[in-house]
C-alpha cells in the first residue's frame, strides 16, 4: 500500500510563526490545545499502525490545557 504524501503547510499564525509537518500517520488519538486568551500551542498524539507517536509541541504558550480525544473504537470515518 502506497503511503499518502503530506500536503504543504497551510496558514499559521502569530508573530514568527513557522510551518511544520509531522509526517504521515494512520490516525490521530488525541490533541492537546494550550491557550490563554488565544491558542498558544498544540501537541498531537498520532497512531502509526497501533504505536503511539507524540509530536513536538507546536507553538509557545498557553496556561489552560484542553484535551480532545479522537479515538472511536470500531468506527471509521465514512461508515454508514
Amino acid at each position: 500500500m502506497k503511503e499518502p504524501i503530506p500536503i504543504g503547510p497551510g496558514p499559521w499564525g502569530g508573530d514568527g510563526g513557522k510551518p511544520w509537518d509531522d509526517g504521515v500517520y494512520t490516525g490521530v488519538k488525541q490533541i492537546y490545545i494550550m491557550r490563554s486568551d488565544f491558542i498558544g500551542s498544540i501537541q498531537i498524539e498520532y497512531d502509526r499502525s497501533g504505536q503511539s507517536i507524540w509530536s513536538t509541541k507546536h507553538g509557545n504558550g498557553g496556561q489552560i490545557t484542553h484535551r480532545v480525544s479522537c479515538e472511536l473504537v470500531g468506527v471509521q470515518i465514512g461508515d454508514p
